[in-house]
């Protein structure tokens, strides 16, 4: 049985992992850690954890400190307690898009990448970076960092969505397909390494906002005469899917 730390684990990437974990009984055990975890469990969990995933991470805080603090510097002691139990397992760290802009949320995520180098090439394990761009699924925020899950769930609640550019063109990816890919670096065999990936092209999806806001309001017409709505393209797919999470 495989022991894998998350961090951030109560979050949107770290539920939708924990879920896919435990849905395989017997293949892996999870220790989970976010803001309320006392630190002598950060170290007890380092000692003999086999695959780390560092979820951990602020995207709009009160206070512009905390982006290095949570981005960076609670990762950078995540490092330093594997070094100190010798534990070279390997550390997956979600990054952003976003690191090759000149702003502080950037600024944290480039300063992690850096850490988990320095941690590779020191110890000679592995580190895995992702830069993940907008991600929608269940269990994202609402009213947060996550415009989708707000059309979501104003819309099955019965509330008003702000539209504020009908024609601004995001690209999304969809929870599920980022936690298949990160389910392939965890079962797959590597060693000494220092890796980019990017999610695979074909589950990149680039809508306009004005179009999610069609979808999500035709999808509450026909599920309000009881009906189930007739998805055409894997997209719509995945936002129905998202849809009847905030609907329950």
């Amino acid at each position: 049985m495989k022991k894998i730390l998350i961090t951030g684990y109560t979050g949107f990437l770290g539920t939708n992992l924990t879920n896919q974990l435990l849905s395989k009984p017997g293949s892996y055990m999870v220790y989970g850690t976010n803001t309320n975890t006392p630190i002598t469990d950060i170290k007890n969990y380092t000692k003999d954890c086999d695959f780390v995933f560092n979820f951990a991470a602020v995207h709009r805080p009160q206070n512009i400190e905390e982006f290095d603090q949570i981005n960076a510097q609670l990762f950078s002691y995540l490092i330093e307690c594997l070094e100190k139990n010798k534990n070279n397992c390997p550390v997956l760290y979600t990054s952003s898009i976003q690191a090759n802009d000149d702003s502080a949320y950037g600024h944290s995520k480039v300063h992690g990448e850096n850490i988990l180098k320095k941690h590779t090439e020191k110890c000679e394990s592995r580190g895995i970076i992702y830069r993940l761009t907008n991600t929608f699924g269940p269990y994202a925020r609402p009213n947060g960092h996550s415009v989708v899950a707000t059309f979501c769930y104003n819309i099955a609640k019965n509330l008003p969505i702000t539209v504020s550019d009908p024609n601004h063109i995001l690209h999304l990816q969809y929870v599920g397909d980022v936690i298949k890919e990160f389910m392939k670096r965890l079962e797959e065999y590597g060693e000494g390494m220092y890796e980019f990936h990017e999610i695979p092209a074909q589950y990149i999806y680039e809508i306009s906002l004005q179009k999610i806001a069609d979808y999500l309001y035709a999808f509450e017409e026909i599920l309000k005469s009881n009906k189930l709505p007739v998805c055409k393209t894997e997209f719509q797919k995945k936002l129905l899917a998202t849809y009847l999470y905030y609907r329950e």
